[in-house]
């Protein structure tokens, strides 16, 4: 399960370098409409990934996106300064 937006990720689709170099313009099309990444490998590893891009889609006067770019983006709560002293006092243990 996807921690971010709580749904279930599917496997990444994967493609050898060499099927993609005669597929290209095809392949960026597919993800583009089926909004699934692309893994490319070489030899079995990892080489490139291809994302669906993200525009912001414009409401009224408020820019919302479609899907963060960053897929943590939004998960951290700000709690306030954590760095400043604060105004308790500690017993010092001797």
């Amino acid at each position: 399960m996807d921690i971010v937006s709580g749904s279930v990720m599917k496997p990444l689709k994967s493609i050898t370098v060499i099927e993609f170099e005669g597929r290209c313009r095809e392949l960026i099309e597919q993800v583009r409409r089926t909004r699934q990444p692309l893994l490319i490998t070489h030899r079995g590893k990892p080489l490139a990934q291809i994302l669906p891009y993200t525009s912001r889609k414009m409401r009224g006067k408020k820019a919302q996106r479609i899907e963060p770019l960053n897929p943590l983006e939004g998960s951290v709560l700000y709690e306030g300064d954590l760095i400043s002293p604060i105004d308790v006092k500690w017993k010092v243990m001797s």
